[in-house]
């Protein structure tokens, strides 16, 4: 790629990018491992014309997202990002999946474990926040980080898993937060740039508490609703289950390759083996999120 492109650091790899991304962070480097391509189609190619909506198919290296009137995203090889906007698409919505989507589809081809969840080290253990859309990973992430903690990731968690365990690599310093948990959390969301337009959602910065090394694995916690602050320890073959439900794409699992498939299931239970699952179940109330922090530091 032509020196000027952007150069970018996150989840250990170099990231040489024609496309500008401000969450990563930038670096200096002579060789990357990954490239983001930008090309511009005249029209859809014959083969996604018709679709509406957002489609995708995942194999083991090669993997494509396509959006309706946003474009076409194709990653392969554990190295490459090809990002083909349709005309019209408005460049904030084209640049959201890169960092997400397309790094997880990359990520995963690179042999990582990638878990749709938020991720932090505190005093040196790393913890891996999984639930549901709208659960509050992100904020009890944000509420963690402020009483101590070092952020690793927000939404896209992966995991490296060799003979010495599991270790989760540092994405980059940047969440999403919404404006009432930002407010809560004494920062001014007003302040902070959307993520998008027509999105309350803003970016927030997290460079001064980011970790930069790769932190190995403590435990896993699932996220539940109740009216109650509840936390217990989940068996084995429940975790499994709820860990394969937290990969990236799990409700789509007749789109994912068989191989892929296969792969998620051994490395999620090469976890399971060796480190504890719990579930946290809480009301959804900003003013608990001192209790739930607490709950979480009592078994790590």
């Amino acid at each position: 790629m032509h020196q000027n492109y952007h150069k970018y650091k996150a989840y250990g790899l170099h990231i040489e990018s024609e496309v500008s991304i401000p969450e990563f962070e930038t670096a200096r480097f002579s060789k990357s491992d990954v490239s983001i391509i930008l090309k511009r189609p005249e029209r859809r190619p014959p083969r996604l014309r018709g679709l509406s909506g957002v489609r995708f198919e995942i194999a083991q290296q090669y993997s494509c997202l396509f959006w309706e009137d946003v474009g076409l995203f194709q990653i392969k090889n554990g190295n490459q990002i090809t990002v083909s906007p349709f005309p019209g698409a408005y460049r904030e919505i084209v640049r959201l999946p890169i960092a997400s989507t397309c790094m997880a589809l990359l990520l995963e081809q690179r042999g990582f474990l990638v878990i749709h969840g938020a991720a932090l080290e505190i005093n040196g253990a790393g913890i891996v926040l999984v639930g549901d859309k709208g659960y509050g990973k992100s904020t009890l992430t944000a509420y963690l980080l402020g009483s101590g903690g070092r952020l690793l990731s927000d939404d896209v968690t992966a995991i490296s898993i060799d003979s010495n365990g599991a270790w989760i690599m540092p994405g980059f310093p940047s969440m999403k937060l919404w404006p009432d948990a930002i407010n809560f959390l004494g920062r001014d969301a007003d302040a902070l740039k959307r993520i998008h337009p027509l999105v309350e959602k803003r970016a927030v910065p997290m460079t001064s508490n980011f970790a930069t090394n790769p932190t190995r694995l403590r435990s896993l916690f699932f996220l539940g609703k109740a009216d109650t602050i509840q936390l217990e320890q989940v068996d084995k073959t429940q975790g499994l289950l709820q860990l394969m439900d937290g990969l990236f794409f799990a409700y789509h699992i007749k789109k994912i390759d068989k191989k892929v498939s296969e792969r998620r299931f051994r490395l999620c239970a090469e976890i399971m083996k060796e480190y504890p699952v719990w579930l946290l179940k809480r009301p959804p109330k900003l003013t608990l999120l001192p209790k739930s922090a607490q709950k979480i530091y009592t078994v790590i």
